[in-house]
């Protein structure tokens, strides 16, 4: 059994199929080393969330995308790494721009869930196709709610371990003359949808990230 887990958590609106374009470049190219492995936060199915075991002998890495960056801080309190693409743990900018692009999904949203689904989908700049399936519209509109009021900036893990977080030029979602950034975040060009639209660029991100960290 490998010791070394990579853990996959999409953002809002996606779900785990959101990575199997980067993992079939991952698995090609660290497969023998690394086991790769996605939760589902379930916005069109039942949750996955897989165990995670902690041991001097195991680690275990994290790849987030924007919602699943959130979602990560309030229920996983120890890594070994972290990448975070395109992801905040607080919008409370000044300028408040995101919030109030929250809001307004949250209003369409009970008018129109579909509708403010594609639009997402569009200004992510990725062709995702929902599966289906009924969707959990509880879940997808109680996740906006944490995403627009809560502040997770003052959250501490219980180790420290090496993060990165990704920001991308043309994010339509999120910004980044909206967020307040963070010494040593990496910029580059692309889309909030940049690991599923760009997975060989992603992969490279991640390798890059491991080898730096002495874990290839």
């Amino acid at each position: 059994m490998k010791n070394k887990k990579l853990y996959f958590i999409h953002g809002w609106g996606f779900n785990s199929k959101f990575w199997k374009p980067l993992l079939k470049i991952l698995n090609n190219e660290i497969g023998d080393r690394f086991e790769t492995i996605t939760f589902d936060l379930g916005f069109y199915c039942n949750p996955y969330y897989p165990s995670i075991t902690e041991s001097e002998d195991k680690k275990n890495f994290f790849i987030t995308h924007s919602f699943g960056y959130n979602w990560l801080l309030k229920n996983i309190n120890s890594f070994d790494g972290l990448i975070n693409f395109c992801g905040s743990a607080s919008y409370f900018s000044k300028k408040n721009n995101i919030r109030k692009s929250i809001n307004r999904m949250i209003k369409m949203f009970k008018l129109d869930p579909s509708y403010v689904l594609n639009d997402f989908f569009k200004n992510s700049g990725v062709q995702f196709e929902k599966p289906n399936k009924l969707l959990n519209n509880k879940l997808l509109i109680d996740s906006l709610h944490l995403l627009r009021d809560e502040n997770l900036t003052t959250i501490e893990f219980k180790n420290k371990a090496p993060q990165q977080n990704i920001f991308c030029k043309d994010d339509r979602i999120i910004k980044i003359k909206d967020l307040e950034k963070l010494d040593g975040d990496l910029v580059v060009d692309g889309d909030h949808g940049f690991p599923y639209k760009f997975p060989k660029k992603a992969s490279k991100i991640i390798l890059n990230f491991l080898k730096q960290n002495n874990e290839l």
